[in-house]
């Protein structure tokens, strides 16, 4: 009986699973990239390159560039119970 349940809902669960994927996507930069002109921090690795070229190399700032990886936890559920109909 149980296989016959889990048969009808398969392809509506992964698509409600592929729903939620989209819409719970990190959309907010927040982690950082370096090697650019301009940006909001520096870049540590890059600041004894920058001196030893004599202010030439001056690609050494980091900017918010890489999205968030977030966990969510989601629970869904079912009242099978005969009060909801």
């Amino acid at each position: 009986m149980w296989g016959e349940y889990e048969r009808r809902v398969a392809g509506q669960a992964r698509e409600l699973c592929e729903q939620l994927r989209l819409v719970l996507e990190p959309t907010m930069a927040t982690k950082m990239r370096g090697d650019y002109k301009s940006g909001k921090r520096i870049n540590l690795k890059r600041i004894i390159p920058f001196i030893a070229s004599q202010f030439k190399r001056d690609k050494i700032w980091m900017r918010r560039s890489l999205p968030v990886k977030r966990t969510y936890r989601i629970l869904l559920a079912v009242d099978n119970s005969r009060s909801m109909s």
